[in-house]
């Protein structure tokens, strides 16, 4: 738990944890923790935090496949099984959700009474 005086945002804490169990060779728990982060930029739209969630998920499945590519969710496993590695659709899910805000954004702009 953080303490009090921690500044950092939510979005902070589950990146870093990420890292933490990533390099654990938690690979699994890195996803869903990566996961909770894209969620948690989402609800604060933040286009800079869902690029971030992208640009790790991409990198993590990059050193799954080198280190680990009998996991299951390796681009080679995955691909095995007719699937897509939960990585590679986690980042897909980032820059769609980034693209789509980006879109609204400029929406809301040229038309000023429209809704999101």
């Amino acid at each position: 738990m953080a303490a009090e005086s921690d500044s950092s945002t939510p979005f902070d804490r589950l990146m870093g944890l990420n890292r933490a169990v990533f390099i654990s060779g938690r690979y699994y728990m890195a996803y869903c923790t990566l996961a909770a982060a894209l969620h948690e930029a989402l609800e604060r739209r933040d286009t800079d935090a869902l690029l971030a969630v992208q640009q790790v998920a991409e990198d993590q499945l990059s050193r799954i496949d080198r280190m680990a590519p009998h996991f299951a969710d390796s681009t080679t496993s995955a691909e095995a099984h007719g699937q897509v590695s939960l990585f590679a659709l986690l980042a897909h899910q980032a820059h769609a959700h980034c693209q789509l805000i980006d879109t609204q954004r400029k929406r809301h702009k040229r038309f000023p009474g429209a809704q999101s």
